[in-house]
C-alpha cells in the first residue's frame, strides 16, 4: 500500500512538473485573449536556426516563471501570419512582453535563461517599486549589482524626470523609491530629493542643482552612463547600449569555449584589466571611460573591421567609432603600461583607426559580411557551398546564355549580309 501511494505521489509530482513548465502553443485565438493576462511570447519560424537554438532556453524560462503571473507562450509565424502582423514582427526570433494593450517593448538582451527571466520580472513589476524599510534596501544591495533609487516625496521635477526615465530603462534595470528617513538609516549622506545608483558596492548620488534648467537631460546622462558596472562582460545584448553612451570603451578581448571557459592566459589578461579598472576608479571618471571584457571577439572585430588577437586590448571611442590598439604584445602589457596607453589615447597621442565615415562604413560592412561567410564555412562548408554556389551557378548560366544569344544573332546577321552581297 505504501508503495502504491509513493508511486502515485511520484507520478503526480511528475505531472505537476510537466504542467508547470508548459509553453503555451498560441494560435489566431491569441488575438482575442492576450489583453486578459500577462504574457512573454516568442515569435518564431520553424526553419529559423536561431529559433531552434533558443527553444531549450525557452523551456527553462517557462519553468522558472511557472509560479509567477507571467505566462510563457510561442507563436509559429509561418502558420499565424495575422498574429505576427498584429504585433509588428519583422524578424525571428522576436520576444515580446505583453500586458493588456501594451506590447511595444521587444526584448533585445542576451538569449540566455537568466537574462530573459530577469527581463520578464522587471517588466511585470511596478515601473518604480517602493522600498518600505532599511532592511529592504540592504536586501537589494546584496541581491543586485546595480539599481536606482529615488529618495524623497513623489512630487516635483526630479521625481517626474526619474519616473519617466524608469519607464524608458525598465527593460534593462530596476528602479525604486524610498522615503528620506528610511534611506538615511542606510546612507546618512543622502538628503531628499535625490537619485542614487547602487553599483560597485556603494551608493553614488546624482549631483544636481534644484534649479537646474536642463534637469531631464542631465538626469538622463547620469542614468545612461551609470547603468553599467565599472568592469563588465560585454555581450551582444549590451554592446549596442554601451556604444550609445559615447564613452571610451576599454575592452580585453578573450574567447570562451562552448561551456563558457577561457584559457588561463586570457583569464590572466582579463584579471589584469579588471585590476586597472578598480585601481583607477578615481582617475578615470566612469562617465568618460568604461572597462570591460568580451568573450566573443567578433563583436569588437566588427567595429574595428579587423581581426584582433586573443588576448588583446582595444579601446573604442563610442562617439565616433574610432579604435586604438597598443603596439605592445599582450604578454608585455602590465597595469602601468595600460594606464600609460590610456593617458596617451586621451591626450590624442595615439593614431586612431576606423571611424564613422562613409567609406569606413562600407569597408566595415564588407568585413562583417566576409566574416559571416567564413564563419558559415567553418561551421558547415557543404551547406555554405550550396547556399552560395547554386545562385552563382544560375547567374553564370544566365550570363552565358545571354552572351551566346548575342554571338548567334551576330553570326546570322553576317550570313545574311554575305548572301545579299553575293546576289548583288
Amino acid at each position: 500500500m505504501k508503495l502504491l501511494i509513493y508511486l502515485f505521489a511520484l507520478l503526480l509530482g511528475a505531472f505537476q512538473s510537466v504542467a508547470s513548465t508548459r509553453v503555451y502553443e498560441l494560435s489566431d485565438r491569441f488575438l482575442d485573449i492576450y489583453q486578459e493576462g500577462t504574457w512573454l511570447v516568442k515569435f518564431y519560424a520553424p526553419w529559423c536556426g536561431h529559433c531552434k537554438k533558443l527553444e531549450p532556453v525557452w523551456m527553462q524560462v517557462a519553468q522558472q516563471l511557472a509560479h509567477s503571473e507571467v505566462r510563457v507562450g510561442r507563436v509559429d509565424c509561418t502558420k499565424y501570419s495575422g498574429v505576427a502582423s498584429h504585433f509588428g514582427i519583422r524578424g525571428y526570433p522576436t520576444i515580446k512582453f505583453i500586458r493588456g494593450s501594451e506590447f511595444e517593448d521587444t526584448y533585445e538582451g542576451d538569449r540566455e535563461r537568466e537574462h530573459i527571466v530577469e527581463y520578464a520580472l522587471r517588466m511585470n513589476a511596478p515601473v518604480v517599486a517602493p522600498l518600505a524599510d532599511p532592511a529592504a534596501v540592504r536586501q537589494l544591495s546584496s541581491k543586485h549589482v546595480l539599481f536606482f533609487v529615488y529618495v524623497g516625496e513623489h512630487e516635483g521635477p526630479l521625481w517626474e524626470a526619474y519616473s519617466e526615465l524608469a519607464g524608458k530603462f525598465r527593460a534593462h534595470h530596476y528602479f525604486y523609491s524610498c522615503d528620506e528617513n528610511v534611506f538615511q538609516k542606510v546612507d546618512k549622506s543622502v538628503s531628499a530629493p535625490s537619485v542614487v545608483v547602487w553599483k560597485d558596492g556603494r551608493f553614488r548620488p546624482f549631483e544636481h542643482s534644484p534649479s537646474e534648467p536642463h534637469l531631464n537631460s542631465s538626469l538622463y546622462q547620469f542614468v545612461n552612463t551609470e547603468r553599467f558596472t565599472r568592469f563588465m562582460k560585454v555581450t551582444a545584448g549590451n554592446f549596442g547600449q554601451l556604444l550609445s553612451t559615447g564613452r571610451l570603451l576599454v575592452i580585453a578581448v578573450a574567447e570562451e569555449d562552448p561551456v563558457r571557459r577561457i584559457p588561463a592566459v586570457e583569464q590572466k589578461f582579463r584579471d589584469m584589466l579588471e585590476a586597472v579598472a578598480i585601481d583607477t576608479a578615481d582617475k578615470y571618471s566612469c562617465r568618460k571611460v568604461q572597462f570591460g571584457w568580451v568573450a566573443q571577439p567578433s563583436l569588437v572585430n566588427g567595429v574595428a573591421a579587423r581581426t584582433l588577437a586573443v588576448p588583446s586590448l582595444v579601446v573604442i571611442n563610442a562617439s565616433d567609432y574610432t579604435h586604438y590598439v597598443p603596439d605592445d604584445e599582450p604578454d608585455q602589457l602590465t597595469e602601468q603600461a595600460v594606464m600609460v596607453f590610456l593617458d596617451r589615447v586621451m591626450a590624442g597621442d595615439v593614431q586612431a583607426g576606423g571611424g564613422d565615415s562613409y567609406p569606413m562604413r562600407v569597408y566595415r560592412a564588407v568585413y562583417q559580411a566576409r566574416s559571416s561567410i567564413e564563419g558559415m564555412w567553418r561551421g558547415n562548408p557543404i551547406l555554405t557551398a550550396l547556399l552560395f554556389g547554386l545562385p552563382a551557378g544560375f547567374l553564370t548560366l544566365i550570363c552565358y546564355s545571354i552572351c551566346c544569344q548575342d554571338i548567334m544573332d551576330a553570326d546570322e546577321e553576317d550570313e545574311d549580309y554575305a548572301y545579299h552581297e553575293k546576289n548583288e
